[in-house]
């Protein structure tokens, strides 16, 4: 018994190091050293639009970018409305933000030790939770008011609940894990097709045991899932007239990062060709299409958008398709500057490195861990793959590294240091 309740206060006094930890590094950044580097680089004047919804929705109730706008479909509601929380309270205040944003990051190290603990063992977890708390761009974005703090946080809930239904998919994981992945799109719609990429191995998986079960709880998260998504649907359809499931707001990014990719190492820094690509998306829209003054006006400036950058890739598919490949690579490393590209890529090598021989030694060695992990390396390529079509940037893989890279790279920290250990004691 007393042996247990050591363990149990090793276990626990490990995990609050390692979240007090996570607190006090971007608390420190946050309200110490981020307002110096901002000013250098800029970095206030880039936010999405998410605080000045806040602070609209905190003023008057109003969901859009001013009092003066009209509403707005373009930015999915579960993050403006965590800052309008807050701004309500306190006034719009970065500080507040930070100090929340950092609170989560707190939270989220330990959704990401819970979920280490689900695949793999208490060594492995404790690992990936201090990993996640030194990830710099976690640190980085915590005291940002953009939404990958928010992100990496619904995603660690996601994986979690979604590895234990796919250990065992019952109608509560299946209702806890749908209701997760209904916040995640509602954070960011990027995740829009994962059921589909998850369900055809959650059924592989299970193909031994009744299909109709497996079926079933898939079926139940999605339906879930749904229905947490739509009231802010029928928001959208009340608004434009228009089946507007998630937001007015893929064409624009797909055609920035469409345009980057093109023109990357023509001269232009990334957030130079950011810059360009938005005005000549902007010029090409106006050419097509007249405002009318309606909140529909999103709705067709985004299929436009789309439809641009579609024309493009149908003129040229195999350059397109190495542009494809290319971005697979760069969508890790790549920021608005060089040296901090630079720096990205040194922080990122080491991670990718350690999570792929964490893949290798899983396939050879240990099967178990290999099934109890498979969704979350699913989610990892899912991912990479998405963001590698529409924006290659590291910002957007950022909570995928912080919640499933670090685990991986904690298992393989684990199993090169144990047989150190091992020998150490023969």
């Amino acid at each position: 018994m007393k042996t247990n309740l050591h363990v149990l206060q090793k276990r626990y006094s490990l995990l609050t190091l390692t979240v007090a930890l996570t607190l006090v590094l971007r608390l420190v950044y946050g309200l110490g050293v981020y307002e110096h580097i901002a000013n250098r680089f800029l970095w206030w004047r880039v936010d999405d639009g998410y605080s000045n919804i806040a602070h609209t929705i905190a003023t008057c109730g109003k969901y859009a970018f001013s009092e003066t706008h009209l509403p707005t479909m373009q930015r999915l509601p579960v993050h403006p409305l965590f800052l309008a929380g807050i701004y309500a309270v306190f006034g719009k205040s970065l500080v507040a933000a930070q100090i929340f944003q950092s609170l989560l990051c707190a939270i989220t190290c330990v959704l990401i030790y819970r979920t280490a603990r689900e695949v793999s063992n208490e060594r492995v977890a404790n690992i990936a939770a201090l990993i996640f708390a030194f990830y710099p761009n976690s640190i980085l974005y915590s005291a940002r008011t953009l939404s990958e703090t928010a992100y990496t946080f619904f995603l660690s809930i996601f994986c979690l609940l979604l590895v234990r239904q796919f250990k065992k998919p019952t109608v509560w994981t299946s209702v806890a894990t749908g209701l997760s992945f209904g916040l995640l799109m509602l954070t960011k719609s990027t995740a829009v097709l994962l059921p589909l990429f998850l369900s055809l191995t959650l059924l592989s998986a299970h193909y031994r045991k009744k299909l109709w079960r497996i079926v079933s709880s898939i079926g139940l998260t999605v339906f879930v899932a749904a229905l947490v998504m739509s009231p802010w649907t029928i928001r959208n359809y009340r608004l434009s007239g228009k089946i507007i499931v998630l937001s007015t707001c893929g064409g624009a990014p797909f055609y920035h990062g469409y345009y980057l990719a093109t023109h990357l190492g023509d001269g232009r820094s990334v957030a130079q060709l950011e810059h360009d690509g938005s005005q000549e998306r902007a010029r090409l829209v106006n050419e097509r299409y007249t405002p009318s003054g309606e909140p529909v006006d999103e709705y067709h400036q985004d299929r436009i958008a789309y439809s641009l950058v579609w024309e493009k890739i149908r003129a040229r598919p195999l350059y397109s398709a190495g542009i494809f490949l290319r971005n697979v690579f760069l969508t890790w490393f790549l920021t608005y500057g060089s040296m901090t590209t630079v720096i990205s890529f040194f922080v990122h090598i080491p991670l990718l490195l350690l999570a792929m021989y964490a893949i290798l030694i899983i396939l050879k060695q240990d099967h178990s861990t290999g099934t109890r992990m498979l969704p979350l390396v699913l989610i990892c390529l899912y991912f990479n793959l998405v963001q590698a079509v529409i924006y290659p940037h590291n910002r957007y893989m950022a909570p995928v590294t912080g919640v499933i890279v670090t685990l991986l790279a904690a298992y393989s920290i684990s199993h090169l240091v144990l047989p150190v250990r091992s020998s150490r004691i023969a």
